[in-house]
């Protein structure tokens, strides 16, 4: 990592900082089966990296389902946000957030997930000091396969793209800030296990965890 100009750490945050994938994963089986629904293999890693009314969308129309997107997303922030307030973080990750914070670079949460359950796992962990900024799919009304959300937290930064490191678990959030000039690297989580063979040869770096990433 030595060798990047390092102008800017922008970090995904489930499945990355957070320990959330099992509990994802549980409200996509509890959700489906409230509607006798046996739960797709594919399900939980396409909604994974998709805004959460993108992924109301998509689950409508693939279960063919007679409910509207405020009533899905309501539903999941629900089922979430108890399970938000107790959550944790992957091993290592709050260290080395810490460490970074010490570098005096910004630092940036580009996610997925909601404002809210973003803001309750971050008040539950205590590191809502530790980032500058905050973007989410619903900024860049797009979701991980395109690299608007990493385009829009360089702007932010006022960051040219090239000097930004991005850390990521998801192979087409990968492949998406790849795209952009960034660095990216890569951190193990359950999801993506699948994956993780083809994650190793398009990221910068790969680790199973952070206690496995150098420090600039």
């Amino acid at each position: 990592m030595r060798d990047c100009p390092l102008k800017a750490f922008i970090f995904d945050l489930d499945g990355t900082i957070l320990d959330s994938t099992g509990i994802w994963l549980q409200i996509d089986v509890d959700f489906l089966k409230r509607r006798k629904i046996k739960m797709p293999d594919d399900y939980p890693l396409a909604v994974s990296i998709m805004p959460p009314r993108e992924a109301a969308l998509y689950t409508i129309k693939r279960f063919s389902l007679d409910e509207s997107v405020e009533s899905l997303c309501g539903e999941w922030l629900n089922m979430a946000s108890d399970a938000y307030r107790n959550i944790k973080a992957k091993p290592f990750a709050v260290d080395y957030l810490k460490r970074v914070k010490t570098l005096k670079i910004p630092v940036v949460i580009a996610s997925a997930s909601s404002v809210s359950l973003i803001n309750t796992a971050l008040s539950n962990l205590g590191i809502q000091d530790l980032f500058d900024v905050i973007v989410t799919s619903d900024d860049v009304k797009s979701n991980k396969n395109s690299p608007d959300i990493f385009l829009l937290a360089a702007q932010k930064l006022k960051t040219d793209p090239k000097d930004c490191v991005v850390f990521e678990d998801s192979l087409q959030a990968i492949m998406s800030a790849k795209s952009t000039g960034m660095k990216v690297y890569a951190i193990l989580d359950d999801r993506a296990v699948s994956d993780w063979e083809e994650i190793k040869t398009v990221s910068d770096g790969y680790f199973i965890d952070f206690e496995q990433v150098p420090f600039p």
